[in-house]
């Protein structure tokens, strides 16, 4: 009954899971929106000029390492796009998808804020993404607190982290 309430909750508010019956299931088609967002800032954070140079050579190996996972994750929900998913494999998808995109939050974005102080505005705002995906898949609440100049609404949440660095 729990488990039912929690989705009811979150697909109420992001239409990304489903309850039938006994069964219980997430929309790939939202947690894959979420996915690319997620990819497309971590690659965007990466990419921020003379960023490696600041890096010492583990936390290179750590965000390439980061990034390769955050892909395989990402192609194998674009692979499921269009259906749906058992709640633990989307939980499962998203927890190693955060856990990932921590990593180069914390490493390489940290580095890159100290770098260009507008880098900044754009890690707050990547890192809002995360409460969406884990509310879409019943990981959290589905409240989430994102920054000044982002809604709560996760396409506009996408919207600002496509805009780019």
């Amino acid at each position: 009954m729990r488990k039912f309430a929690l989705c009811l909750a979150t697909a109420l508010t992001l239409s990304a899971c489903t309850v039938s019956g006994t069964a219980s299931s997430i929309n790939t088609a939202e947690l894959a929106a979420d996915a690319s967002a997620i990819d497309f800032a971590a690659q965007a954070i990466e990419a921020i000029p003379s960023l490696s140079g600041h890096l010492t050579a583990d936390q290179v190996a750590s965000v390439n390492a980061a990034l390769a996972n955050i892909k395989t994750i990402t192609a194998e929900i674009n692979a499921a796009s269009g259906g749906s998913i058992a709640i633990d494999t989307g939980k499962n998808w998203t927890s190693s998808l955060v856990t990932e995109f921590n990593t180069i939050l914390s490493v390489a974005g940290t580095v890159a804020s100290t770098l260009d102080p507008s880098v900044a505005g754009y890690i707050t705002t990547a890192h809002a993404i995360i409460p969406l995906i884990e509310a879409a898949v019943g990981l959290n609440a589905a409240s989430v607190s994102a920054s000044a100049h982002v809604t709560e609404a996760p396409t506009q949440v996408r919207a600002e982290i496509y805009r780019g660095v």
